[in-house]
């Protein structure tokens, strides 16, 4: 296929020369660092940990934005609020810290247009409404739901496409999708292989042919970060990341910790 030719890209060593951070992106739009919420930080010494790694790595604003699903993870606007409330005040006081903001990482369900019908979708900036679904088997509804955000006036952003496996011989569907006004985020630790080979495969082709919308770390705990790490270390990959129309600067916002 034609995206095999890109894996020897993320299979390097380390070479000298490798960025030492990702202050070039600036931005973090998808992580899971509220404690509590979901599968990503459990306790406020958690969060506070990854916070300060992320900040380390040169990511100066941070999106987090834990899962909102009907049957496992039913959180609340209001409650992610208060636990966004509860991280910034364990964090006053530093004397450097990013920029710290909640949305939601809204899993497509029976559940959902209740959620957007009630106002209860917490967006990144631009109306951009994280979103994903299941990673085992395509559901027969993501057209329709993607399609009722944007005729609503949000911007679907499909949260990493290269993780669903039933479409890893179809670039084709993800290309279609950003085509109806939908954009695409890739995870970093995808893109050096922490998913596994399917995933760097997609990542790295929609990297290369210029069809990623933004970059997120979807960190959930520490091990992750040393996933970045690794990514950093391979120096045209991180030339691929700086050469891309990256559109994480577009979420910047001023308010600070």
């Amino acid at each position: 296929m034609i995206f095999d030719r890109l894996l020897s890209l993320t299979s390097t060593p380390p070479e000298h020369g490798a960025a030492q951070d990702f202050g070039f992106i600036r931005v973090d739009m998808h992580s899971h660092l509220l404690p509590g919420l979901d599968d990503g930080a459990e306790r406020l010494a958690d969060s506070e940990a990854l916070i300060c790694e992320l900040n380390d790595l040169g990511f100066e604003t941070l999106w987090t934005t834990p899962h909102v699903m009907s049957d496992t993870h039913p959180n609340s606007s209001e409650q992610i609020g208060r636990s966004l409330e509860s991280v910034k005040t364990l964090a006053r006081g530093r004397a450097q810290a990013p920029n710290l903001f909640a949305a939601g990482e809204y899993f497509l369900d029976a559940g959902f247009r209740a959620r957007v019908e009630a106002g209860e979708v917490r967006c990144l900036p631009g109306r951009r409404v994280l979103v994903e679904w299941s990673l085992l088997a395509e559901p027969m509804n993501v057209y329709a739901e993607l399609t009722y955000l944007l005729a609503l006036g949000y911007v679907p952003v499909i949260a990493h496409p290269e993780r669903y496996r039933y479409w890893a011989e179809l670039p084709e569907r993800w290309l279609e999708l950003r085509e109806l006004g939908c954009e695409l985020q890739v995870n970093l630790t995808s893109l050096g292989g922490s998913y596994g080979k399917s995933a760097r495969k997609m990542s790295t082709w929609l990297l290369a042919e210029g069809k990623v919308d933004l970059v997120g770390t979807d960190c959930h705990r520490l091990s992750h970060v040393d996933d970045l790490r690794a990514v950093l270390a391979k120096a045209d990959l991180m030339a691929m990341l700086r050469q891309a129309p990256l559109k994480n600067q577009e979420l910047m916002c001023t308010s600070t910790l």
